[in-house]
């Protein structure tokens, strides 16, 4: 889907991350046998300035991480396992990222795009 305006709002659709909903903690601590659930959630898009927009989840209603961080909600996505969700977008607009925080200069039409097609539809709250 092309991203270049606001475009209508449908009803979300849930969307997982590829790994399984359970997966072993031990390759990312080195503790073997302890499980790993999912953590279903949001992942959002701030407008931060102008070009740049803060890519993040949360676990909560999007609107109150806008409010807590004074940021306008452009965009949001519900999904299955909203850490692993995170970590493909962001690995996906890297060579966008700004520092090592959340910032990525992108427009809102990319950041819309790499959710779709990462994640699910994302549901458009505000044009940027």
């Amino acid at each position: 889907m092309e991203y270049t305006q606001a475009v209508t709002v449908r009803p979300p659709k849930e969307s997982g991350c590829i790994m399984g909903d359970v997966i072993g903690i031990s390759d990312a601590v080195g503790v073997p046998n302890e499980p790993k659930r999912t953590r279903p959630g949001y992942i959002y898009v701030l407008r931060f300035s102008e070009g740049v927009v803060k890519i993040g989840m949360t676990i909560n209603d999007p609107t109150g991480r806008a409010k807590q961080w004074r940021l306008r909600l452009l965009a949001y996505v519900k999904c299955k396992d909203a850490r692993c969700a995170e970590r493909k977008v962001h690995k996906f607009l890297a060579k966008d990222r700004q520092g090592r925080y959340e910032l990525f200069r992108v427009s809102l039409a990319d950041a819309l795009q790499a959710l779709d097609r990462l994640v699910g539809q994302p549901i458009i709250v505000q044009e940027a």
